[in-house]
């Protein structure tokens, strides 16, 4: 399968796409230019949002028409419509050469997200937890690039990109079983596993930075089952949009491109899309307040 271009961009880091059931809209970020967009099914009505931080993730509230931010400088809730911020648990401040990055909501209704480096090089990557009640809770350490968070029952995926690997995780005991993590996919250098989905029949979509595809792999066989060619080798994110679930949003980046590169690809940093064969898993809403 092929990847068409939904919506040309020139995003220095296009990541995190994320279908607003309510809404009938999908958001997305820019995330080294502070930006969040968002825009209908069709591609012709786009919205802009500059903010004063670099948004790494986001997530959508169950019971209001807002936005949970995981940021370079901290939480915040966030109104799109009103283009309104104000900041979540203060006691959360990261220092300057860090930032959040890729983060979701899990099927109990907590928002979970990563921490890294600016320039990631030494495993000084965190996932925190943001519970329903408002608490934060640092649940793991010891990742470089903390990536691609997602959930089938009560297995919890997440991707180190520093390290190529995607691991699963399981939950006993009501925790997570962090020091026995299984990696479950590993990449040829070059080929970075970045954000991933989940579909309905319980296959992980991962878009591979430096591949320009997005594979179709399966936990449980542990293999490759399909991919779609994407005409930008930076592909960042994907997620699934639509009444039925049934098309997949990807995300790309232009970041770290030659001049040579971006005139082979020039449609870096856009967003495309693919119309699917299969559906994807509903997402989790994030079911705290924003007071």
């Amino acid at each position: 399968m092929d990847a068409i271009l939904k919506i040309k961009l020139k995003q220095t880091l296009g990541e995190g796409p994320l279908w607003d059931e309510k809404g009938q809209k999908v958001y997305w970020t820019d995330i080294l230019n502070g930006c969040l967009y968002r825009s209908n099914l069709i591609g012709d009505s786009i919205e802009k949002r500059m903010l004063p931080f670099h948004i790494g993730s986001f997530a959508f509230y169950e019971q209001e028409e807002r936005l949970l931010l995981a940021t370079s400088k901290g939480l915040f809730h966030y109104s799109f419509d009103d283009d309104y911020y104000e900041q979540l648990c203060e006691s959360f401040q990261l220092p300057s050469h860090m930032r959040c990055n890729d983060g979701k909501v899990d099927p109990h209704g907590d928002f979970w997200f990563g921490t890294m480096q600016y320039n990631p090089v030494e495993p000084h990557g965190s996932i925190f937890r943001y519970t329903k009640t408002g608490q934060l809770i640092e649940e793991a350490r010891g990742f470089i690039i903390p990536n691609g968070i997602s959930w089938i029952n009560d297995v919890m995926y997440v991707v180190d990109s520093g390290k190529r690997e995607l691991y699963a995780v399981q939950r006993k005991n009501n925790a997570y079983d962090w020091e026995n993590k299984e990696v479950i996919f590993c990449s040829p250098k070059g080929m970075t596993p970045d954000g991933i989905t989940i579909d309905s029949e319980g296959d992980i979509w991962i878009a591979i930075w430096g591949g320009g595809k997005v594979i179709r792999f399966n936990p449980q066989r542990r293999e490759i089952v399909s991919e779609i060619i994407v005409p930008a080798p930076y592909v960042t994110s994907c997620s699934f949009a639509g009444e039925f679930l049934d098309t997949l949003w990807i995300t790309t980046a232009k970041s770290d491109l030659t001049e040579e590169q971006l005139q082979q690809y020039p449609l870096s940093g856009s967003v495309f899309v693919v119309q699917m064969n299969t559906k994807g898993a509903k997402n989790s809403l994030y079911r705290g307040e924003s007071k």
